[in-house]
């Protein structure tokens, strides 16, 4: 799932998956090198020429996958900024990266938990929206 970009030209493309098959079919697709999973258990992030791709395989608590996800945009971000050829970036150019991808993340990750309820109250077999 693509999340929202917001207007700052410093901010990377970034690409939410919820499904490991999902992922590496898009990271084979864009991405350059082959990429290393740690498994199911984990959320990652890899990043690429102005792409950062996580996988977010949870279904938790609100505030645990708010927290993670915050987690996971601050790598993007620093990752991002390193690829812009930014060896120190200012704490408010920092600051502003994580709250723009966090918000795109919540947004991208609450759309997903939405379609997987709705998905489970029909009686079927819960899907992953990616």
């Amino acid at each position: 799932m693509k999340a929202k970009k917001e207007q700052f030209p410093f901010i990377p493309e970034v690409r939410l998956f919820h499904d490991k098959k999902k992922c590496k079919r898009f990271m084979r697709k864009h991405f350059e090198s082959e990429r290393e999973f740690m498994g199911d258990e984990f959320a990652q992030t890899w990043y690429e020429r102005g792409v950062a791709v996580i996988l977010f395989p949870f279904d938790r608590d609100w505030h645990d996958d708010a927290a993670l996800l915050c987690h996971e945009a601050y790598h993007a971000i620093l990752w991002h900024f390193e690829y812009l050829g930014e060896d120190a970036p200012g704490e408010e150019f920092v600051a502003y990266g994580i709250q723009s991808i966090s918000k795109s993340l919540f947004e991208a990750h609450e759309k997903w938990k939405v379609k997987r309820r709705r998905t489970n109250r029909k009686g079927r077999k819960c899907q992953h929206a990616d």
